[in-house]
């Protein structure tokens, strides 16, 4: 499950949401909005998998967006989510790390 933002031509921002099933390779569900929340978010999971075809778990990233409203709703249809590990902190500064080195 991904959440990605594409500037059109106008530059305004359009919020992509994926869902890929990664055993299969599979395209699950996609879907496009000018505002994403977290209700919108929750929503597309629940019509992703609207019966019994729920996965036992989710990759996600660590977005804010996924907080309050979309982590209750993967539990109650009986999914877990895990959350990819956080970015490492990325050194701008070449010299330091020829230091560390």
């Amino acid at each position: 499950m991904d959440l990605f933002v594409v500037p059109t031509i106008g530059f305004k921002l359009l919020y992509g949401f994926v869902i890929v099933r990664i055993d299969r390779r599979d395209l699950v569900w996609i879907n496009v909005t000018t505002n994403s929340t977290a209700e919108w978010i929750a929503r597309q999971i629940t019509e992703a998998f609207p019966w019994d075809g729920a996965p036992g778990y989710m990759i996600r990233d660590r977005d804010r967006i996924y907080g309050a409203v979309v982590t209750p709703r993967l539990r109650a249809m009986g999914i877990w989510d895990k959350p990819i590990a956080p970015a490492p902190v990325i050194c701008s500064d070449p010299s330091f790390a020829a230091k560390v080195a």
